[in-house]
């Protein structure tokens, strides 16, 4: 069961399991917009938990501020100092290991990328956000998030200020940029066949410019973003972590 941990910041809600164990800690990032009863993503971090439970590790879930049971306003941008707010609790762990799923793909690719050497554990990423969507698809993703999610984004008076803070956040954080080839030999991903929300060529894309090599590359047939065979994706998630750790 997942009880609340300390915060450095009184808006981030953070869950975790077997706090007391920091040997090997795992950060689970999810995806925007976390809570939607239609959005597996919080779901997934807790059925997760025990598996990774079994094996000793301890998982810590932050949720992004104004997301999920974390107050503030939430912007794409503060995601990234949540995920190293979420990092620092973990100083105290031997071995940090990082899961990002959808949009917390882009955040934990860079905190990630600021764990030392001899503390990095693996990087799994599941249908991970990791290239900007063309003008045109980014145009037609604010539309629907506004309609389903305007009140999350309330700190963005206008859809051109939104797009903007997406673009400029790809020219700080792109993976492509932030992640070394050390870091990518530890890194795997995930990405269902059928995904419709980040289609499976962007993670396609990813692993050739990357270097990533393929039999870190997992494929799941007929899944969709929402990664509905959770006993397979557990199995995947648990042998990444096991392989690269």
């Amino acid at each position: 069961m997942f009880t609340p941990a300390k915060s450095l910041h009184k808006d981030m809600h953070i869950e975790h399991w077997m706090p007391d164990k920091f040997g090997h800690s795992v950060l689970y990032f999810h995806g925007f917009p976390g809570h939607h009863p239609n959005n597996t993503n919080k779901q997934l971090s807790h059925s997760l938990s025990s598996s990774l439970g079994l094996l000793g590790m301890n998982l810590l879930a932050p949720h992004f501020f104004g997301l999920g049971n974390s107050s503030g306003q939430f912007s794409f941008e503060r995601t990234f100092q949540n995920g190293k707010d979420a990092l620092e609790l973990l100083k105290d762990s031997k071995k940090v290991s990082v899961i990002g799923y959808s949009w917390g793909g882009f955040v934990g690719s860079h905190v990630y990328s600021l764990l030392e050497e001899n503390r990095r554990g693996a990087l799994v990423l599941l249908a991970p956000v990791t290239q900007l969507f063309s003008d045109s698809e980014l145009n037609e993703a604010i539309r629907e998030w506004r309609s389903e999610f305007s009140d999350k984004l309330r700190g963005y008076p206008t859809d051109e200020m939104l797009k903007q803070e997406l673009i400029d956040l790809f020219e700080i954080y792109n993976p492509l940029k932030t992640l070394n080839q050390d870091q990518v030999k530890k890194t795997s991903v995930i990405h269902g066949t059928e995904d419709a929300v980040i289609p499976r060529s962007h993670s396609d894309k990813f692993v050739f410019e990357s270097g990533l090599l393929i039999q870190n590359y997992k494929l799941m047939s007929g899944q969709n973003h929402d990664f509905e065979n959770r006993d397979l994706l557990f199995q995947e998630i648990v042998n990444a972590i096991s392989i690269h750790s």
